[in-house]
């Protein structure tokens, strides 16, 4: 049997084929703390859930391959008013959250002043 394993922060997807050519899908959802920003953070934990699941599941921990999600990225330009000081962090990460449809504190959010007109 064999096995592929994507690692995501949320959960962990799993298909296995059968000698018989036969797929199965499976979705194992990741207590939070286990992966985090595309890192696995507690290995200890992971590696106790996944070989709890493959036994229950009866899948091989023989031929498993293993793909680990990476980091994306998006990127915006945003036109704001002229904001100085700690308003400025504040109104950033307000318009990205409008812009972008994933939690912030899910991502790391970096910005740069690209012009400014003060008219």
């Amino acid at each position: 049997m064999k096995v592929t394993l994507n690692i995501g922060s949320r959960d962990f997807r799993l298909v296995s084929q059968r000698a018989d050519q036969s797929l199965q899908h499976h979705t194992l959802d990741v207590p939070a703390g286990i992966v985090k920003d595309g890192l696995i953070t507690n290995i200890p934990a992971a590696a106790a859930l996944l070989r709890e699941y493959f036994q229950k599941h009866g899948l091989s921990s023989k031929e498993v391959s293993v793909c680990l999600t990476g980091l994306s990225f998006v990127y915006r330009i945003l036109t704001l008013p002229v904001i100085k000081g700690i308003k400025l962090k504040t109104t950033i990460e307000r318009a990205a959250q409008k812009e972008i449809n994933l939690p912030l504190d899910e991502l790391y959010l970096d910005w740069q002043i690209i012009s400014q007109n003060k008219t």
